[in-house]
């Protein structure tokens, strides 16, 4: 008796499913926000690496606590630059010498990876918040699909 009237009161209470809303497609905006500028900063790597130049630099600093990172510098007509990289790609440590790519435009831009490398990877990551909102639109509209007017098709029966 006591669990026929809790379900009762349940379906009275409980809303009445609706589809989800078109704007929940807002939470896309930040999606393709990230997606142009992963492709902007491929695009950018891809024109340095055009004129890109290669010299030797030398690690000159280890933070472990700050993502595991190795600050480096290096020497391009007389004048001293670094960098920082982090250490998942290499096997570094102090006083060692590695190769640096740098933009000779600016060589303040400048890294221990091939700049049409980092463009390869900041291209394919940009496809994924695409792939992302695209499933987003895809689950919307299939959740929708068959409501008419903010009714489910069972409804539109009687």
């Amino acid at each position: 008796m006591m669990l026929r009237e809790m379900a009762r009161f349940l379906e009275e209470v409980r809303p009445r499913k609706t589809p989800p809303s078109w704007w929940n497609m807002l939470v896309a905006i930040p999606l393709l926000g990230v997606s142009t500028s992963l492709f902007y900063s491929a695009r950018s790597d891809w024109e340095v690496a055009k004129r890109q130049q290669i010299t030797w630099g030398m690690v000159k600093t280890h933070e472990p606590s700050n993502h595991d990172r190795y600050g480096y510098s290096f020497t391009v007509n007389g004048h001293t630059f670094s960098g920082w990289t982090g250490s998942a790609n290499h096997d570094l440590h102090i006083g060692q010498t590695l190769i640096v790519y740098y933009d000779p435009a600016d060589p303040a831009n400048n890294m221990p990876d091939d700049f049409r490398d980092a463009g390869d990877r900041g291209f394919a990551f940009g496809f994924w918040p695409i792939l992302g909102s695209g499933l987003l639109a895809l689950s919307i509209h299939l959740s929708r699909r068959g409501y008419v007017g903010g009714k489910p098709p069972e409804s539109r029966l009687d």
